[in-house]
């Protein structure tokens, strides 16, 4: 069985919640000065916050954060925002094989 994958954008609205609950509706930019280790640790923790209501086949087990905005534009989305997975899995293909990878030398 596949684990629950996933490709995150990063999204500085996510990350910039204080305790008061009011968000910020800084872009990406405000991302660059936040280390790497640091941004995946935040979004570990919204993952896990999330995990905790599901199921265990239903959990994200691996992530990996891509820089990039997906837009019109750059070609990962349809002029009805929807996604192109063909085009994202072409544009990832590198980092979605490494979510595989481990499990393939598991199998041997």
């Amino acid at each position: 069985m596949a684990p629950s994958l996933g490709l995150h954008r990063a999204e500085a609205r996510a990350l910039s919640n204080d305790r008061s609950g009011q968000s910020s509706e800084q872009g990406l930019g405000s991302l660059v000065n936040v280390p790497l280790l640091d941004l995946v640790a935040q979004y570990q923790t919204i993952i896990d916050g999330v995990n905790a209501n599901l199921a265990n086949f239903e959990t994200i087990k691996r992530f990996h954060l891509v820089p990039e905005e997906w837009a019109l534009d750059s070609g990962e989305l349809t002029p009805s925002l929807k996604l192109k997975r063909r085009v994202v899995n072409q544009k990832y293909e590198k980092e979605i094989a490494t979510f595989y990878s481990d499990e393939a030398s598991s199998h041997r």
